[in-house]
């Protein structure tokens, strides 16, 4: 093993993912003040405008714009937008977690010494976090779509003689048992590498 590749390569790596770490609690902090102000905005003038083209919903490469009348009120889309950034926080605060599970793992490898007992610990917590992600991802989806079909009334599109129903697909995203499996197995092996280290260093 070269160990000033395996040391320079994972200190570059550290770096970027301190710095990546850094820009996600940001976010986090800036996304809540955000919805913060909005709501104090609203509760102290219900007829602040919180923004435009709030009748215009997008699903994938198709933006559907409802007629004015039909825009969803302040509240609605409030609660709404809570809803999403709540969402968008846990998912944020699992990646940033996860950031710095990595980072000790890198800081084990930039120190030289890869099979430290702590890194087959770090990535077996990894693996948990992977699969709460992956909860927390199916979840959201759910949410997400369910609560854009009430605030923006999409259910109410059935009225039309066009639409014969309006109705939320339950799918399950199962990557992340697989991700699991995988952070889980290569768990073991650090684990193993560290026996054998720890053999290694009492036989020298």
């Amino acid at each position: 093993m070269n160990q000033s590749k395996l040391s320079s390569t994972a200190k570059k790596m550290g770096t970027f993912f301190r710095v990546l770490q850094r820009i996600v609690g940001v976010t986090v902090i800036v996304v809540l003040c955000v919805l913060t102000v909005l709501t104090i905005a609203n509760a102290m003038n219900p007829e602040t405008v919180l923004g435009t083209e709030l009748n215009v919903l997008e699903i994938g490469n198709i933006a559907i714009e409802l007629k004015p009348e039909y825009a969803a009120e302040n509240n609605s889309i409030l609660g709404y937008a809570w809803c999403i950034g709540l969402i968008d926080v846990a998912w944020a605060i699992c990646f940033w977690v996860g950031i710095g599970m990595v980072r000790k793992i890198l800081a084990a490898m930039e120190a030289g010494q890869p099979f430290r007992k702590e890194t087959g610990l770090q990535v077996k917590k990894l693996a948990v976090l992977s699969l709460v992600w992956g909860i927390v991802d199916n979840i959201s989806a759910e949410l997400e779509g369910y609560f854009a079909l009430k605030t923006f009334g999409l259910d109410r599109l059935a009225e039309s003689d066009m639409v014969q129903s309006v109705s939320l697909e339950h799918t399950l995203d199962g990557t992340f048992l697989v991700i699991f499996g995988l952070l889980l197995l290569l768990s073991y092996v650090f684990q193993y590498g560290e026996e054998l280290q720890q053999r290694s260093d009492e036989t020298l």
